[in-house]
């Protein structure tokens, strides 16, 4: 089966080395794909003629029929898409690490900062005005598109798109839930595909409250197998095992995201290392990156294969998304929505990942009743701290700036003065980037 007319698919951070070879990869697997055309946008032209050379050579090597388009032009990427795709980071990866430095000497331990604490919050303040715009740019040169958004802070970037621009067809992915599966199935011995599972809550912090296998909760024999693992070695998992057993659900996206969402464990006077964790943020993301296009030189010459770089099992569910829209075949997965009821005791006001139905018309929330009370009231404070944040880059109110770090836990050990200052020397640092608040 053929689209009516050639599919127009348009990556916003197109040059990008990280998200690249992902999407592409899972492109070669689209029916309503073949045949059309990929436009690849970013502002550095380099990025975008290597990541154009990658495409071509591995869309031959799997028989994928595509045209591949450059463009520097913003509207010349969107005009007449069938699907945007962004991956965007607004401000470069050294202010990024410029914000963590800053925050990191105020005594907070950020191993991720990308979603919550001061540094999500600055991702915040330089993504949703971008986001916005994008997606009314897109009711102006492609008001049927999809917008399938990849970019940090998820919760964020989402709530904005569908909060202000409610008519665009939307959602937000992220491959954290099913990595935390995979990982759980791969400990058992057991295929991803046979287990029956249920989550849902804030971006990276969401909560697995159902996990079967041949009909059988499959939560006491991993819990089993942990801890005999865990009396052998370190198994990565000692705070989302210990929360498991406070709270009745696993916690997803591994310790190293987890701990954010619970900074006691790491607060003033104790070390990441207190708990075997190490930074993993955008240091090394900028440190790995020659080597990322060292590899991606070394496959379009031929030296290596793509599973050197991308693994097989690894997808971002984008030629799945493309298909199951395209050719109207409903689609089930998780995606990241504003909540509307989905999960029926936190607030519908807020963004969370939970299954979701898509096809040719939309994106359709499934509703999987209540998290447990302890869980629940996390998230539930984790999305007041969204609409703070949302409203003080909207309005450029460092007021809500500071109601919402006095929320965040990852700020329960600074003064009111010390909250006020880190906000004001975070804004300075963005200052060229964040204009409505030095108006």
């Amino acid at each position: 089966m053929t689209p009516r007319r050639p599919v127009k698919i348009a990556i916003i951070g197109g040059g990008s080395i990280s998200w690249g070879p992902v999407f592409l990869k899972d492109l070669c697997t689209s029916e309503a794909a073949r045949g059309g055309a990929l436009f690849l946008y970013d502002l550095d032209a380099r990025s975008l003629e290597g990541i154009a050379r990658f495409a071509k050579k591995l869309f031959a090597d799997r028989s994928q029929e595509m045209r591949i388009v450059t463009t520097t032009d913003y509207d010349t990427a969107l005009e007449g898409a069938d699907y945007v795709v962004n991956t965007v980071l607004v401000g470069s990866q050294g202010v990024w690490k410029t914000e963590l430095d800053l925050i990191r000497s105020y005594g907070i331990e950020h191993p991720k900062g990308m979603s919550v604490g001061p540094g999500g919050m600055m991702m915040g303040l330089k993504q949703i005005p971008f986001v916005i715009d994008l997606a009314q740019r897109m009711t102006r040169l492609c008001p049927d598109a999809w917008l399938l958004n990849f970019a940090n802070p998820m919760q964020l970037n989402i709530l904005a798109i569908q909060r202000f621009v409610p008519r665009l067809k939307s959602v937000g992915l992220c491959h954290g839930l099913d990595h935390t599966i995979e990982k759980i199935a791969g400990r058992l011995g057991i295929p991803m595909d046979q287990i029956s599972w249920t989550a849902g809550g804030v971006n990276h912090f969401e909560a697995v409250i159902r996990m079967e296998y041949e009909g059988k909760d499959l939560f006491p024999r991993f819990i089993e197998k942990l801890e005999a693992d865990a009396k052998l070695e370190y198994t990565g998992e000692s705070i989302t095992l210990e929360l498991y057993k406070i709270f009745g659900v696993w916690p997803s996206n591994h310790d190293i995201h987890v701990i954010e969402f619970l900074p006691y464990y790491i607060r003033k006077g104790m070390r990441l290392e207190d708990w075997n964790q190490t930074y993993n943020d955008v240091a090394l993301r900028i440190a790995d990156k020659e080597t990322q296009w060292k590899k991606a030189e070394d496959f379009i010459a031929g030296k290596i294969p793509l599973s050197d770089i991308v693994k097989e099992k690894i997808s971002e569910k984008l030629g799945a998304i493309v298909d199951a829209t395209t050719f109207n075949r409903p689609f089930n997965m998780y995606a990241n929505v504003t909540n509307r009821g989905c999960i029926s005791n936190l607030s519908p006001d807020i963004a969370v990942g939970v299954p979701v139905v898509v096809d040719q018309g939309g994106w359709q929330g499934v509703c999987i009743g209540e998290l447990p009370q302890g869980i629940a009231a996390l998230h539930n404070l984790h999305g007041a701290v969204q609409n703070l944040v949302l409203q003080g880059a909207v309005e450029g109110s460092r007021k809500a700036l500071l109601e919402a770090l006095s929320l965040d836990p990852m700020c329960y050990t600074l003064t009111v003065e010390e909250r006020k200052r880190l906000i004001d020397e975070l804004l300075q640092i963005d200052r060229s980037m964040l204009p409505r608040f030095f108006s």
